[in-house]
């Protein structure tokens, strides 16, 4: 497991327990436990992980997102290729 997925468990767990503070605060007008705090985060830490199992991809990508506040993702530059090369199509029961 890489810091960017450290950051992202951590931004997870944090951004849960902070909606989970606001609602209880708005709900009973008084300030939230720290018991229903740690319990959102742990919700949104093992969320955020689940997420990683899931979608691997997905949230990797999101995760170096989340390291670099500063820069805007760039997106791919695809390329038609050379000479009219129609790539092979195969259906069906893969031959191994």
């Amino acid at each position: 497991m890489d810091t960017s997925q450290i950051l992202a468990i951590a931004f997870g767990g944090t951004t849960i327990s902070v909606l989970g503070g606001i609602a209880e605060y708005m709900k009973e007008k008084e300030m939230p436990k720290v018991k229903g705090i740690m319990r959102d985060f742990i919700i949104g830490a093992v969320l955020t992980l689940l997420l990683f199992q899931l979608l691997p991809d997905s949230m990797n990508d999101l995760s170096q997102m989340l390291t670099s506040f500063g820069s805007l993702p760039s997106f791919p530059s695809f390329s038609t290729g050379g000479g009219g090369i129609d790539p092979e199509l195969q259906v069906g029961v893969p031959s191994f």
